[in-house]
């Protein structure tokens, strides 16, 4: 396979990815040179992303609305939700694309509906993404602005969305406030972040909160606590308020910053686009270069040494498929009992509604005006329409936050228990053939609240009174409606019920099948990377003695190179504006 070409429109030349590919697939690492050329793909365009990362309710929609200029992204007191939400520059439009690939555009005034946890609860409407255009300066062609969910908010999705986002992170602008200035989650989350981002940005905003003297006190502060903690030597922090009335000092702050990004982003951007690509760079030749030491290691051994510790990783390998597809079984049985067990909360649940629309309806009745008994149906079901359709939303609403809470406790038991057993993997290889392997690949992604959309219009089919009710005349069927009212509404009640327990049974298989099928798929690939390594090493010396030596020669060569590579990339590592 002939490598994918990294050279951009404007001529700049970046061989590095390319070598790296060409060694991965020297080395018989496909999949990793797959990894490498997919990379190489995004950056050979000049596409950056840069997301604003920060713990919640730092202002950091608030920031991006004040860089762009307008109020595109929503605010509030509330957080959003796990959805990517994206700013790009282009003509206005909003862009949306669900978890199950469907694309689609939508009013850039209905934004609030599909990524703020209040009209969103959970991503009930299942986004994926949402992606906003508006006119950015010419220098933000190709950058793509993320506005990242939360850490340390009461939703322990969106701290785990906004994790899953940072591999793909290039630069970041990490914003924080007086409130309080730092927190250890948001220490750690800046450490897991700095694997990725190559630049980051640090806004201290809110500043308008505090004296002359107070902001002295904090920044010192936050300057110690980043060196010591995130190892950021010297960092400048950009004073914003993001609100009206913010004083010189936060205005001041949001055009330096606006500057610093035009700066990285725009003038610079070939130099961004090489940082990045020795940030990637080096932590796919590190994988590359274990994965390199572990097939001359087993190369190395004596064939009875060899059969011996090849024997118990293979042993291992094994327990960990076994323990996989028994993990799988195991959810498969939970999700099975989770769907059974729809009908009696639904029933549970619909219950304590029943008597208040009753009780609505029945005090509506007698005032509804229609001549004909066709005129008084339709009132009625207009009626019972507007009483049955909250209740209907908060029956749908409880039982779904029920099956999502029991789903994500699912996804979380398999993650656990197969990132110990990958773990432990991890530890054979190190103590039979004493290398180092990058961790396993165990990503078991919440099944519930990202899966499920809002399909409450699709569910609510509506009532009639009956045709053979509408020959009574008006007075007649007045009564006739009153007399069965509580048989009408339970009617309605059962039939919803039905339709959401067959539109939430098919949903939990699908976000249950399509995690497992997730995790399975990544947990084999690393799997196959370790599989590809020792058997390159056991066959090394299918050619005789001559052969083997002329295989090892070349492979402590990719090595050198694969080093090589990381060590150069290495002095291009994250750094502060």
């Amino acid at each position: 396979m002939s490598p994918p070409s990294t050279r951009p429109a404007d001529g700049l030349p970046d061989p590095t990815l390319a070598r790296l590919q060409r060694l991965a697939e020297d080395a018989g690492q496909a999949e990793l040179a797959r990894a490498v050329a997919r990379i190489a793909e995004g950056l050979g365009r000049r596409e950056l992303t840069v997301a604003v990362l920060g713990q919640f309710k730092r202002g950091k929609s608030s920031l991006l609305n004040a860089l762009a200029g307008q109020e595109a992204l929503p605010t509030g007191i509330l957080p959003t939700t796990s959805v990517a939400t994206c700013l790009v520059r282009g003509d206005p439009e909003l862009r949306l694309t669900g978890l199950d690939g469907r694309r689609w555009t939508a009013p850039l005034a209905e934004l609030a509906e599909f990524v703020s946890e209040q009209r969103n609860p959970g991503n009930r409407r299942g986004l994926a993404r949402a992606e906003v255009a508006v006119p950015l300066p010419a220098w933000a062609e190709g950058i793509t602005f993320v506005d990242s969910p939360g850490v340390g908010s009461a939703h322990d999705a969106n701290t785990e969305a906004a994790r899953a986002l940072l591999p793909g992170v290039d630069a970041a602008i990490f914003v924080l406030s007086p409130d309080p200035p730092i927190t250890a989650e948001e220490l750690a989350f800046l450490r897991e972040a700095q694997v990725h981002a190559t630049k980051f940005f640090f806004v201290v905003n809110k500043i308008d909160l505090l004296t002359a003297d107070e902001r002295t006190v904090l920044l010192d502060y936050l300057r110690t606590q980043l060196a010591e903690r995130c190892g950021f030597p010297a960092v400048r922090f950009y004073l914003t308020s993001c609100r009206d009335g913010g004083g010189a000092t936060p205005r001041t702050g949001l055009r330096e910053l606006a500057d610093g990004l035009r700066e990285h982003l725009g003038v610079r951007r070939e130099e961004a686009v090489r940082s990045v690509t020795a940030a990637r760079a080096r932590l796919l030749a590190a994988r590359l270069r274990a994965q390199i030491e572990l097939a001359t290691r087993t190369a190395a051994l004596s064939r009875e040494e060899r059969a011996g510790r090849l024997a118990t990783l293979a042993r291992q390998v094994e327990d960990l498929r076994t323990e996989h597809r028994a993990l799988q079984a195991l959810v498969a049985e939970e999700v099975l009992a989770l769907v059974q067990s729809l009908p009696g909360r639904i029933h549970r649940t619909a219950a304590p509604e029943i008597g208040p629309v009753v009780a609505a309806l029945d005090r509506r009745i007698p005032e509804l005006r229609a001549r004909t008994s066709g005129g008084l149906a339709s009132a009625f079901d207009q009626e019972l329409r507007e009483r049955f359709r909250p209740a209907a939303d908060r029956l749908r609403r409880s039982v779904t936050e029920e099956v999502v809470t029991e789903l994500d406790a699912q996804a979380r038991l398999l993650e656990g228990r197969l990132r110990r057993w990958a773990e432990e993997l991890r530890e054979v290889v190190a103590r039979e053939f004493g290398v180092a392997l990058p961790p396993l690949t165990v990503d078991a992604e919440p099944l519930g609240p990202e899966r499920f959309r809002d399909r409450i219009e699709g569910l609510y089919e509506g009532t009639l009174v009956g045709q053979t009710g509408l020959i009574l005349p008006a007075v007649a069927l007045r009564g006739r409606l009153r007399r069965r009212l509580q048989e009408t509404v339970e009617s309605e009640f059962e039939a919803f019920g039905g339709r959401l327990r067959s539109d939430l049974a098919d949903r939990i298989g699908e976000a249950s099948s399509a995690t497992r099928e997730r995790v399975a798929d990544r947990l084999a690939r690393d799997l196959k990377l370790v599989e590809e390594a020792v058997e390159a090493g056991r066959t090394a010396d299918t050619a005789g003695r001559p052969g083997a030596e002329s295989w090892e020669g070349r492979m402590r060569g990719l090595a050198r190179e694969a080093r090589e590579i990381e060590g150069v990339s290495t002095s291009a590592g994250s750094v502060a504006a």
